[in-house]
Formats: structure tokens, C-alpha cells, sequence
């Protein structure tokens, strides 16, 4: 531990990003079938509920909604940090910054009074919307209505069901708020379940309708081809990212091998799409990195002696080559504090560990004396 953690590193780095590597891919549809043929397992259509949803929008309701002078105070009482006053504005167009002691809570209120009346009675609203797709529930439930007679019932009190496309549990449309409890609430559904408790929606509140159940399977390529040409053209810029890597090493290799330095052998590399930024990190240890050193690097380098050249690191969106421009093993003797503290930790452990071994040995002689004798 003293070795690895203690040894000193010197580095000159070169780094690259991933994101702004664009080599032009455009694969013919062999290609693509080829490789959807190889990776049919990633496109497998999770299953997926067909139904129907009666909605209840909150602005359908806004009218039935009335609010006091005493309720819209209350509710910006209670909601501040919703309503920030608005900045005023210089003779500039520029915001003039105002030290709050400048406002008082009355000043700030009228400043934002309209949007917190709205924001109050769209609350409302959408209370109401849920009451009413909630009693539209209950109403289907004491009235026994079955899937045959639901359209009926609906027509009767001027409701309609719209049809709403396929979605899997973990992939909800936006319209249903793509919420993991509407997801839940729609795959609970069935023919002896047809419909939903009130859901919320982007718009307010709805009660699902259950169609059918769409069970799990593979998909033609057409089907998914947006997903394969994108999982294509990552695999295969991520191919030529590495193998301009490997490209660009070797041409700093050469440019150092000739007496260039490392930030100029790296500004000499031609390595199709790469732009490298180089920095020399000042001499750390594992035990305390540098602070912009990234730990992939330092496990990569564990191998390498000074002057070595690593081979294109990857990790997360970037790509790292480094020079170890120089190496030190710590000191291990008495002259290093480390040491003596890594000896006296040793001390300590095998002191243990040997007493513990002649404890388990007296308990062992100690209870094989009252041992049962087998005749």
C-alpha cells in the first residue's frame, strides 16, 4: 500500500472530447439490417396498454371558480417563493438591481397579484376537474356499467372517450403528464377492470379506458429503425473515435521519438476529426490526486514508467493520453513518516490477529476437555 498510494507522478496530458468528434457515417441499409440482425435482443417492444381517456380539463372549470381578495393574499402567504417581483427594468432595457429593503410584503404582493389570482384559480380547477373524474368513477361503479354500455352511459351526460395511442408502462404519453403512476394505473387495467380511478394529466384530471393489452414482441426494422440507425452511428463513431486515438498516439509517439515536446507533437498530430488540449499536471500521489487528474488516468498509468506515452484512455465523454514525465517510488525507511506509521498499523494488526489465534486454540483444548467420549 505504501508503494502504490506514496508513488509520485509527473504527467503531461493531451485531451480530446468525445461530443465534438463528427466523422461523416451514413450506412447503407444492408448495414443497418445487418446490424439489427445481430441486436434484436435491445429492440424488443416492452408490452403496451391500447386505451381510451376521458379527460376533465381544468380549464373547463375556471369559470365556476371564485376567489377573494383574503384568498389570493392567503395563497401568496403561504406560495412566496412561487411569486418573485418582477425586475425593473433601466432606461437601458437592463434589469436595476433593488436591495430588498427597497420592497415591503404589501409592495411585492400587488407586484405579482394577477399571477398569483391565476395560479389560485387554475389550483382550484383542477380540483374540481379530479372531483368530477373521480364521481364519474364512482358513478360507473354503483351503476354497474359494463365495457358494452360504457359509450351509452357517457353519451348520456355529454362525456366522450378519445382514443389514445399504444404506450408502455415506462414510456407514458406527455398528454397522460408521462407519469409512472399513470403507467401503473393503466397496466392494472383489464376486462374485468376497465377503467381507472382519476389520474392526473398535463391539462387536469382523466379516467383511463382499458381496450386491450398488447403483449411484448420483436418488431420489423421499420418499426425501429430511427433507434437502430442511432445505435449504428454511435457504435460506429465510437469504433473511429478509438482508431483515431490509436493514430494520433502513434504520430506523437514518432514527433517525440524526434526531440519535439509533448504539447507540440500533440499539436502536430493529423488524426482525422481530433482536437487534443494538453496541460502538465504538477507531481501528485493516489493518495492525494491532483484535483483535475481523472481516476481512470491514474489507473491506466500504474504500468507505465517515466517517459512512457499510455494509449488513448476513455472515459465518459472524453479521450486522455498521457506522458509520464516522471516517476518516484516513495522512500521505504525510517527517513519516510508514511513508513513508520505503515509499519506500526502492521505491528498492530499481526499483534491482534496472533492473540486471537491463541485465544481460539485455548477454547478449542478448553471444550474438547468436556467433550463427549464416543465408546
Amino acid at each position: 500500500e505504501l508503494g502504490q498510494s506514496d508513488t509520485s507522478w509527473t504527467l503531461e496530458v493531451a485531451t480530446t472530447d468525445y461530443s465534438a468528434f463528427a466523422p461523416k457515417i451514413e450506412p447503407a441499409e444492408t448495414e443497418l439490417a445487418k446490424y439489427f440482425e445481430e441486436n434484436t435482443f435491445r429492440y424488443e417492444l416492452s408490452p403496451q396498454v391500447r386505451l381510451r381517456a376521458i379527460d376533465f380539463p381544468a380549464s373547463a372549470y375556471t369559470g365556476q371558480v371564485r376567489v377573494s381578495d383574503a384568498d389570493v393574499r392567503a395563497y401568496y402567504d403561504a406560495n412566496p417563493a412561487r411569486f418573485p417581483k418582477p425586475a425593473a427594468v433601466g432606461a437601458d432595457g437592463k434589469p436595476v438591481v433593488q436591495l430588498p429593503a427597497a420592497g415591503t410584503p404589501d409592495a411585492d404582493f400587488a407586484a405579482v397579484r394577477p399571477q398569483v389570482q391565476a395560479a389560485l384559480v387554475l389550483e382550484r380547477s383542477r380540483q374540481i376537474a379530479a372531483q368530477n373524474a373521480s364521481n364519474l368513477t364512482l358513478a360507473l361503479y354503483e351503476g354497474k356499467i359494463t365495457r358494452a354500455n360504457v359509450d351509452a352511459f357517457l353519451k348520456e351526460r355529454n362525456l366522450t372517450a378519445r382514443p389514445v395511442s399504444p404506450f408502455s408502462r415506462d414510456a407514458v404519453p406527455a398528454e397522460l403528464a408521462g407519469s409512472s403512476e399513470v403507467g401503473e394505473a393503466a397496466f392494472k387495467l383489464d376486462d374485468a377492470r376497465y377503467y381507472s380511478d382519476a389520474v392526473s394529466t398535463v391539462n387536469g384530471s382523466a379516467v383511463l379506458l382499458w381496450e386491450e393489452t398488447l403483449p411484448a414482441r420483436q418488431p420489423q426494422l421499420v418499426e425501429v429503425r430511427a433507434r437502430v440507425l442511432a445505435d449504428f452511428t454511435e457504435n460506429e463513431k465510437r469504433k473511429k473515435f478509438v482508431e483515431a486515438g490509436r493514430a494520433a498516439r502513434t504520430q506523437i509517439e514518432a514527433r517525440l521519438k524526434a526531440g519535439d515536446t509533448f504539447e507540440k507533437a500533440v499539436a502536430a498530430t493529423t488524426a482525422s476529426g481530433l482536437k487534443f488540449e494538453t496541460k502538465t499536471l504538477p507531481a501528485f500521489t493516489a493518495r492525494e490526486p491532483a484535483t483535475d487528474v481523472d481516476y481512470s488516468v491514474l489507473g491506466s498509468i500504474q504500468t507505465l514508467q517515466k517517459g512512457a506515452l499510455s494509449e488513448m484512455i476513455m472515459s465518459g465523454a472524453k479521450g486522455t493520453i498521457v506522458q509520464v514525465i516522471d516517476r518516484k517510488a516513495p522512500v521505504i525507511d525510517d527517513s519516510n513518516p508514511r513508513f513508520a506509521e505503515t509499519r506500526t498499523q502492521l505491528a498492530q494488526y499481526l499483534s491482534a490477529s496472533a492473540a486471537s489465534s491463541q485465544i481460539s486454540g485455548l477454547v478449542e483444548k478448553e471444550l474438547a476437555k468436556s467433550a463427549p467420549i464416543n465408546p
